[in-house]
């Protein structure tokens, strides 16, 4: 098994990007154990019920962000890669949809917070003016495009150090919720202006100019991302949903533990994320290769994602209660059962992430809609049933079962191709494609 695994690194092809993917996983793991940390340290210092305001807040803005983002992410990376040429159409089209949709988003949270008034609301709407400045990762997407992700990683090691530095301040100064919100929207607009400057630094000969926003590109792009944004939608909807039930159904303070849970849990999908995002064009050149090859870059990343999910599970398995007793302390030691169970999603997770470029790169985005809203609509159901049967540990099974039913439903039944991939990927095996 040990040569098996140095195969898929020795693979030709694969080294190119891994450079690339280097900075990014660096990047990601210094955000991991600095904002772990640090946001530990946050967590302990508002306590359960604070804790769980704040990521109300948050989960209640997720819902919208998928909406925000248009599922323009992946489409300018795989656009910008087939098609160099036309990089500013892309990119300028890409900016104006997002621009446009920030400020309708903004304005319907204000009207939103107009008519429910409250504490809670307001947090939301002061959250609500991040998506100004997301709109420059489009910035992020050209970077991806270029294999040139360091210079991404830069800006937000820099962002990263005065945000973590101002949390750190405002629990010296016993500040209150209101100032880690605020501080939210300060970190984008730190990283806006990052992304600004390293942008003119290495494309000095963009035109901003009108003639290249489009009804044309416009309508290419969105033709595109529509189904994409729409299974974001399903996705954030899945991520955020129980947060949001919790709240409304319990408490802030078991949604705090909850959130404690999920902090520990999803602090790792970092990973799958960074390595689709670094290996997109690797996919892509290897699709314009032939089936065969293409099929097997799709082998070789999900082999590694899926064994990393195994060797997590085992770890929570073993030494969850430890884990939580060390980090969060003993006012959230009730999150450390429901991490146990939210660890196992990060198996499915961290493959569906292949399973999904793979239809992006395939023009077959519309199932990756149908299979996350048929998630999204159980995790619902059953957040609603089993929270109320089982307090907040019912909306990690809720989590977990949803999953497991959408994964037998898609992958079974309707793609046996899927299923292939996952136990070649599992057992190392050398793979051929057969559609």
């Amino acid at each position: 098994m040990i040569n098996k695994i140095k195969e898929l690194f020795q693979h030709q092809g694969f080294k190119k990007y891994f450079a690339n993917t280097s900075w990014l996983f660096a990047e990601k793991m210094l955000r991991m154990v600095v904002g772990l940390f640090v946001g530990i340290w946050v967590a302990r210092y508002l306590g359960p019920e604070q804790f769980g305001r704040l990521n109300y807040a948050q989960a209640f803005i997720g819902l919208f962000s998928a909406v925000a983002m248009l599922g323009l992410n992946s489409v300018v990376v795989k656009e910008l890669v087939n098609f160099p040429e036309r990089e500013n159409e892309i990119l300028l089209n890409a900016l104006f949809m997002k621009t446009l949709i920030a400020v309708i988003l903004i304005i319907v949270i204000f009207l939103y917070y107009q008519l429910n008034k409250n504490y809670l609301n307001f947090l939301i709407m002061i959250l609500s003016f991040s998506w100004v400045f997301q709109v420059f990762n489009v910035i992020d997407m050209y970077f991806q495009a270029k294999v040139m992700s360091k210079y991404v990683v830069i800006v937000n090691f820099v962002s990263l150090l005065i945000s973590s530095f101002l949390k750190i301040f405002f629990i010296l100064i016993k500040a209150p919720l209101l100032y880690f919100v605020i501080l939210i929207v300060f970190d984008n607009f730190i990283l806006a202006l990052g992304y600004i400057y390293m942008f003119y630094k290495f494309k000095k000969q963009i035109s901003f100019s009108c003639r290249y926003i489009r009804i044309k590109w416009i309508k290419e792009l969105f033709t595109q991302s529509w189904p994409l944004m729409l299974s974001g939608m399903s996705f954030v909807i899945y991520n955020n949903i129980d947060k949001i039930m919790i709240q409304n159904l319990l408490n802030s303070y078991e949604t705090g533990i909850y959130s404690a849970a999920i902090r520990l849990t999803n602090i790792w999908q970092f990973i799958p994320g960074i390595i689709m995002a670094s290996l997109m064009p690797y996919l892509v050149e290897g699709h314009k290769i032939g089936n065969n090859e293409f099929y097997k870059r799709l082998r070789i990343i999900a082999s590694i994602l899926i064994y990393f999910a195994l060797f997590l599970i085992i770890i929570y398995s073993l030494f969850s209660k430890l884990i939580f007793e060390i980090s969060f302390g003993h006012k959230y030691l009730a999150a450390s059962s429901i991490a146990i169970i939210l660890i196992w999603a990060n198996l499915f997770i961290f493959f569906n992430t292949v399973w999904n470029r793979w239809q992006l790169i395939e023009h077959n985005t519309k199932i990756i809609f149908y299979f996350s809203i048929t998630v999204s609509i159980l995790n619902i159901i059953l957040n609603f049933i089993l929270i109320k049967l089982f307090g907040v540990i019912g909306a990690a099974y809720a989590l977990l079962i949803s999953l497991i039913i959408g994964y037998i439903v898609f992958y079974v039944f309707l793609d046996k191709r899927v299923i292939k991939l996952f136990w070649e990927a599992l057992l190392l095996k050398g793979v051929s494609y057969k559609r």
